[in-house]
């Protein structure tokens, strides 16, 4: 398990990045870029910047984990996880809860990295 979780965390965001884009073509839509940024950041970004989220898990797919940890900011990655998705939505919000069922966090956020705005 990682250290970046404490059992003082209460506001946990569960970004989901690990989706195959299936109606899109197949191509992976939170690494996509638009306006020279890849979609998930414009998700991440909020949520870093919001001083009531405690930790962020990054739910991410094999494909894309290192595109997803090449673009995490120096400065936020002590307050982010990536941990592995699973095939489906379901699947990866599930990992995800899992991982931080431990921590007895107060609140989860879920949100779908592939809808930023």
């Amino acid at each position: 398990m990682d250290d970046n979780l404490s059992n003082n965390s209460k506001n946990c965001v569960i970004l989901l990045c690990a989706g195959k884009s299936q109606r899109m073509g197949k191509f992976d839509k939170t690494t996509s870029e638009f306006n020279n940024k890849p979609i998930f950041l414009y998700s991440l970004e909020k949520f870093l910047s919001n001083d009531q989220i405690d930790e962020i898990i990054i739910v991410a797919s094999e494909q894309n984990k290192v595109t997803i940890k090449e673009n995490l900011p120096n400065s936020h990655q002590k307050k982010v996880t990536i941990i592995q998705g699973s095939n489906e939505r379901k699947g990866s919000v599930s990992n995800a809860i899992n991982y931080i069922a431990p921590f007895q966090p107060k609140n989860i956020i879920i949100h779908d990295s592939a809808r930023p705005f």
